[in-house]
């Protein structure tokens, strides 16, 4: 399903299902393949870290030392370990149907799932995120109290975050005007 004027980007599925839009965005990408190296390397020095004290009797306060300075290090190994397989398998769903939004991450349990009535809605818009070295995207909405509130957040691609708040928009029938703070260079008919 296209809107005019539209195209979907590749990590896209959109379908209609029982009368709601639905959107699946998946996670994967490029990125991926570098944390998936980057994940087994670190995993495997904590492994032989581990590896190497095990079977040894703690003598002293330093072998008790090293085997609880690490414990930062394995708890990064989990938390990135976790990531890099919900890239690989998770996908963003946002379904607009029955007067809400909702938008779920699924196989794998992340943070952020929520729903929001469509006539709370006043605006969707994009916002430039930057990080240290790097940047994404995220969409946000405007509320009737002009409050905002994040929705999606990660996005690598400008275009793609637009096509997903003007689908979004055009969908719950809100009309697209600027808000303060986003991300220009948008797409108009």
């Amino acid at each position: 399903m296209n809107y005019p004027g539209y195209k979907p980007p590749t990590n896209f599925k959109i379908f209609r299902e029982n009368g709601h839009l639905v959107m699946l965005r998946s996670w994967w990408g490029l990125r991926f393949i570098f944390l998936t190296l980057f994940v087994i390397f670190w995993d495997s020095l904590i492994l032989q870290w581990y590896n190497h004290l095990t079977g040894r009797p703690l003598e002293t306060d330093f072998d008790f030392l090293s085997v609880i300075f690490p414990i930062f290090h394995v708890a990064m190994g989990i938390c990135l370990t976790y990531y890099t397989i919900a890239g690989y398998l998770n996908k963003t769903i946002m379904v607009v149907g029955n007067g809400s939004l909702s938008i779920t991450h699924d196989p794998m349990w992340w943070p952020g799932n929520r729903s929001y009535a469509i006539e709370g809605i006043k605006q969707l818009y994009v916002k430039l995120d930057e990080h240290d070295k790097s940047s994404s995207y995220s969409i946000w909405m405007v509320d009737h109290e002009n409050c905002s509130k994040k929705l999606i957040d990660f996005i690598e691609d400008l275009q793609e975050a637009i096509f997903i708040e003007e689908s979004l928009e055009r969908e719950m029938g809100i009309e697209d005007m600027p808000v303060k703070g986003e991300a220009k260079h948008r797409h108009r008919n």
